[in-house]
């Protein structure tokens, strides 16, 4: 008698995955890095590309359409058998501009004050975090979130002081 042999398999590749650069929420660049799973897979197909592709699990992809706003990308992976997976996808808000209008206003706009510790009152809209400084380098300073208000304590010494502050958005923008 002969005989011959053959695989069945009917069972999809399971726990499809796909993350936009580790699950962030904003990127300010319209390419990105997409981490990707599925238990079985052998080639994964990306919403946009043109075929499928080796199994890998990351891939530099670059979203489409270009422009600020939220992309989605969805991903399916195949296996040896030809099953496909359910989609899976992940969304990111692309954001390249910085935050707007920004404005700082020491101790509400007097032009004089007797006392190291003034107030700040700051604006930028679309600010996340912020960094305060009495030198242009900001060396050394921690971003922390961004408030409308904020203590300061001026450098000492008599004369014209400066206060810098740059704002940062969720995507890093500044």
């Amino acid at each position: 008698p002969v005989s011959a042999r053959i695989l069945m398999d009917m069972t999809p590749p399971l726990n499809p995955k796909v993350l936009i650069n580790n699950g962030d929420q904003y990127t300010n660049k319209e390419e990105v890095t997409l981490f990707l799973s599925a238990q079985g897979a052998k080639e994964v197909f990306i919403r946009g590309g043109s075929e499928w592709m080796p199994m890998q699990n990351t891939i530099q992809w670059k979203l489409d359409p270009p422009g600020e706003g939220e992309r989605v990308v969805q991903v399916r992976f195949r296996d040896d058998a030809g099953n496909y997976s359910a989609v899976a996808q992940d969304a990111i808000i692309v954001d390249t501009e910085p935050p707007q209008t920004p404005r700082v206003l020491i101790d509400g706009g007097n032009r004089f004050t007797k006392s190291q510790s003034v107030s700040l009152r700051l604006s930028a809209i679309g600010a996340f975090e912020m960094q305060i400084s009495n030198d242009s380098s900001f060396q050394n300073v921690a971003w922390r979130p961004y408030n409308v208000a904020s203590a300061w304590t001026l450098a000492e010494k008599d004369g014209n002081r400066r206060v810098y502050v740059r704002f940062r958005d969720q995507a890093g923008n500044i």
